[in-house]
C-alpha cells in the first residue's frame, strides 16, 4: 500500500474528524426528473419519499440516523428547498444537521 495514501486514509477515519454531514442514513427523499413520485413507473406503489405529507405531493419529513448513534425527525421544511446530492436526473434531499440556506 502507498504510505501517503494510508496516512491520508487514517486522517479521515479518526473519531475526532468533523464531517460536513454527520448523518449515516436517512429515509428516502428523492426527486426523479423534478417529481417526488415516480412518474411513468409501472409499479403504482413505487415512490421517491418514505413519509409524504397529507396531500401526498411532497415529503412531510425524514428520520435521520447520526454518527453519534441518535436518530431524529427532520421536518421537510429543513431540506426540501435544496438537494444535497444530484446523480443523473435524481435529486436526493436530507437535512444532515445543516441548514439548507448555508
Amino acid at each position: 500500500m502507498n504510505s501517503e495514501w494510508r496516512k491520508e486514509r487514517e486522517k479521515t477515519l479518526k473519531n475526532t474528524d468533523n464531517p460536513y454531514y454527520r448523518v449515516l442514513w436517512t429515509d428516502i427523499n428523492r426527486k426523479l426528473n423534478n417529481d417526488w413520485k415516480r412518474p411513468g413507473d409501472p409499479d403504482p406503489l413505487m415512490r421517491g419519499v418514505n413519509h409524504f405529507n397529507r396531500q401526498g405531493d411532497a415529503p412531510d419529513g425524514s428520520n435521520e440516523g447520526y454518527l453519534d448513534g441518535h436518530v431524529e425527525w427532520a421536518n421537510a421544511s429543513l431540506f426540501v428547498a435544496q438537494p444535497k446530492i444530484i446523480i443523473g436526473g435524481t435529486a436526493h434531499h436530507f437535512y444532515g444537521g445543516h441548514d439548507p440556506t448555508n
